[in-house]
């Protein structure tokens, strides 16, 4: 069940009835009914309405936040709002260049991986990562005591690879690598990788 507001007949301390707003439980009708709370103005006196409270408060903060932050450039309004949910896409390139199995680095800056784009044409070969979260100290990328690695089965040309989000969040920038660190593969041309970045 659900508990609903109703309103039930009360009796006061001298014994007259009169109305009042009380939660059902049960939601039934049939109770335990329990007083509702209210709020009292500064003054102590009637209810305040809650609605235009609230709408006071989010009016305040944002007229406050409004005025100190920035979004592109400009101050955060109605017609600036600042995002909330729905992650910014935006992408990078990495490149493996001709007869090479290491990318350049990447810094990926305050976003992080969440899937890569493998160019039209790739040398057949899992995809490995170096990773760093400082932008310059890289090291080989292992869940516990496995590499971090996309099958090869898995990596083929013209072809989105999604990601979790989750298994990149120690990652500020990275390298991307064609094979393994123990087995790398030299790309027969150079070839771009386009990394999304949420």
């Amino acid at each position: 069940m659900v508990a609903t507001l109703t309103t039930k007949p009360i009796k006061d301390g001298s014994g007259s009835l009169f109305l009042q707003r009380a939660l059902d439980v049960s939601g039934t009708g049939a109770g335990p009914f329990l007083p509702l709370q209210t709020l009292a103005g500064p003054d102590g006196a009637g209810p305040i309405d809650l609605t235009a409270l609230f709408d006071a408060v989010v009016t305040a903060i944002g007229a406050e936040l409004g005025a100190s932050l920035r979004l592109g450039g400009n101050a955060v309004s109605a017609a600036n709002p600042l995002p909330v949910g729905g992650a910014q896409i935006a992408t990078a390139t990495a490149t493996i260049a001709s007869g090479a199995s290491l990318s350049g680095a990447v810094d990926l800056g305050t976003g992080r991986l969440v899937g890569i784009i493998v160019p039209p044409a790739w040398t057949s070969a899992a995809i490995t990562f170096q990773a760093s979260a400082d932008s310059t100290n890289f090291y080989d990328l292992y869940d516990d005591a496995t590499e971090r690695a996309i099958a090869s089965g898995s990596v083929v040309a013209s072809r989105l690879i999604a990601l979790p989000l989750s298994d990149w969040l120690t990652v500020r920038a990275l390298k991307i690598r064609s094979g393994s660190s123990a087995s790398p593969v030299n790309q027969a041309a150079a070839r771009s990788l386009v990394l999304v970045v949420a």
